[in-house]
């Protein structure tokens, strides 16, 4: 008889949401965990809960391994997200629990002069000139960071985030106006992201490297198209032990290791 782990999934992305899921139908005792409210109304619409919502740190990890009898984390939380994953490697390292990663496959970047590049967020100020209006893609996390390289510049900033209360929020905080705000949900097309683009006069777009599925290549195809420079913030280089691009991949890695989960 197979004893199926108790597997957490850190369900920051798309895929994480599939991922829970393909384990539901799989008969997997699984329990997803998102950090905000958005990602938890996701998770229900999607028929899944079974879930914690709300930030956590290193403590509140291993609290939802060990009062769950964890012994599988699967990390499917955004490229960008770090401290989470950090966090995830270490709990599970201490706990002797096995850690997996799924992060959706980038990509390569289109090879043009008015694609810039850069590590870090503050490394964008070098191309943000004075007065610029500064069309950022970024989401609201990056936000304060960003605005105070733009108001050095004595430029404006326009933000597309997410059609959600708290994110509109939280613009409205760092003391962004309505005409600011394109509070609006992809995906996006080129001929959308262009149509956009013109409409609030941009000279300058920030957004981050997310693959196809993230729609980075529909902007740098507007962006081209109308002759702005748009700065690409490179995903962190980070090594995983193991780490899986898909769905498919994942769930038969996992069927494959079910040798160890027999009794």
């Amino acid at each position: 008889m197979i004893n199926y782990p108790v597997t957490v999934v850190l369900a920051g992305t798309s895929e994480g949401r599939k991922l829970i899921r393909a384990l539901q139908d799989r008969g997997y005792p699984v329990i997803g965990s998102v950090s905000t409210q958005y990602g938890a109304r996701l998770l229900l619409r999607d028929g899944i809960s079974h879930f914690v919502q709300g930030s956590l740190d290193h403590d509140g990890l291993k609290r939802l391994i060990e009062e769950n009898k964890a012994q599988l984390m699967i990390d499917a939380t955004h490229p960008f997200a770090l401290t989470i994953s950090r966090q995830a490697m270490e709990v599970c390292k201490e706990n002797d629990i096995l850690y997996l990663r799924l992060e959706r496959e980038g990509g390569k970047l289109p090879v043009n002069p008015w694609i810039k590049t850069i590590r870090r967020l503050e490394e964008g100020e070098q191309f943000i000139k004075p007065k610029m209006r500064v069309f950022s893609t970024l989401g609201t996390k990056s936000l304060p960071v960003l605005a105070e390289m733009v108001n050095r510049q004595q430029g404006e900033l326009i933000a597309r985030v997410l059609p959600a209360s708290d994110v509109i929020k939280r613009c409205e905080q760092l003391g962004l106006l309505p005409d600011q705000i394109v509070a609006i949900k992809g995906p996006f097309t080129a001929d959308l992201n262009r149509a956009i683009f013109k409409m609030y006069k941009a000279d300058l777009i920030i957004t981050k490297e997310s693959g196809d599925a993230g729609g980075v290549n529909a902007k740098i195809q507007a962006a081209i198209e109308l002759g702005i420079p748009i700065v690409v913030w490179l995903k962190p280089q980070v090594e995983y032990p193991v780490m899986f691009n898909s769905v498919p991949e994942i769930i038969k890695y996992m069927e494959n290791i079910q040798g160890g989960y027999h009794y």
